[in-house]
């Protein structure tokens, strides 16, 4: 797992590339749409911490005139994103915005906290990093991308998902010559939305990987298990010599062969696949290898 420094960011703890051992595991097919965690919220009454905070934050190029004319606050050092009044899952855009047409698309402003929840909802849990990018190679070594090393493959497909997860399979099939769903034009103000959205798209828009996994890259950033750690990987117990890492409990157990220090400040955990706002030339961390960390009850509209 893992990129190097010329493919990669650094900065983010990408590297090096290392050989990782994970046990058999499961996951799901796809993001958890809107549908499915309104069945959680349905059966538990559940709360999410964006709810309880009162606000979360969005895009900008999201909001409807009105709403713009209420934001006060952004981000200092990213302007394009504002603190927004209402905003939840229910409402992704803040106060009267829906959930209309958006049932099967992913469900967003979900912390850690909340997608643990769930999980536990479920009988499930997270996966681990490395769990999820085995996962989402499909079955490719080291490849760039779910689908392989290219950006943009030629290809165009036409595919019915099986129902899973309680999924209706009366879901329409979907036609694309894109792999999935990321930025296109200029970022922040201009996207040209190639790909056919401006903001997140149906959980089984795009064609799947070599393991039947759907939207592993672009789309909506999802939380993992592990804590959020940086790079200066060291290699550890040097009397074993297999050089496979056991990452079942995270990078940062002790029985791991390679540790990564933990990153300064409030704890964070890690996140994976990028999402709608991923830029090739801005932020190209829709690839494999790509992760960023964020706070445990981090909430955005690009996150599920």
């Amino acid at each position: 797992m893992g990129a190097d420094a010329a493919e990669g960011y650094p900065q983010d703890g990408e590297g090096p590339v290392r050989p990782v051992t994970v046990q058999g595991f499961s996951i799901d097919v796809c993001e958890v749409t809107n549908r499915q965690f309104a069945d959680f919220v349905t059966a538990t009454n559940y709360t999410t911490e964006a709810e309880a905070f009162g606000w979360s934050f969005v895009f900008f190029y999201l909001l409807s005139p009105q709403m713009k004319e209420q934001v006060s606050e952004s981000v200092a050092s990213a302007p394009h994103w504002v603190s927004v009044s209402g905003a939840t899952w229910l409402h992704p855009e803040g106060n009267g915005s829906t959930l209309y047409d958006r049932a099967w698309h992913p469900v967003v402003h979900v912390s850690w906290h909340d997608a643990e929840r769930y999980c536990a909802w479920r009988r499930g849990r997270l996966p681990t990093e490395a769990e999820w990018e085995y996962a989402a190679r499909g079955g490719l070594a080291h490849s760039k991308y779910p689908w392989g090393d290219v950006l943009l493959p030629k290809r165009k497909e036409e595919r019915r998902p099986a129902a899973a997860d309680g999924a209706d399979a009366s879901r329409p099939a979907t036609t694309t010559e894109w792999p999935c769903n990321f930025f296109q034009g200029v970022f922040p103000h201009n996207n040209v939305q190639s790909d056919g959205y401006a903001g997140t798209a149906p959980a089984y828009a795009f064609p799947p990987n070599g393991f039947g996994l759907y939207n592993m890259a672009g789309n909506v950033w999802e939380w993992t298990q592990d804590d959020w750690t940086l790079g200066r990987w060291r290699r550890v117990n040097n009397n074993n010599n297999n050089n496979d890492v056991d990452s079942e409990s995270g990078p940062e157990s002790s029985s791991s062969e390679w540790h990564g220090d933990v990153a300064r400040g409030q704890k964070k955990k890690v996140q994976k696949g990028g999402s709608y706002l991923c830029h090739p030339r801005v932020c190209h961390r829709f690839r494999v290898a790509a992760r960023i960390g964020n706070t445990p009850d981090s909430s955005t509209g690009n996150v599920g």
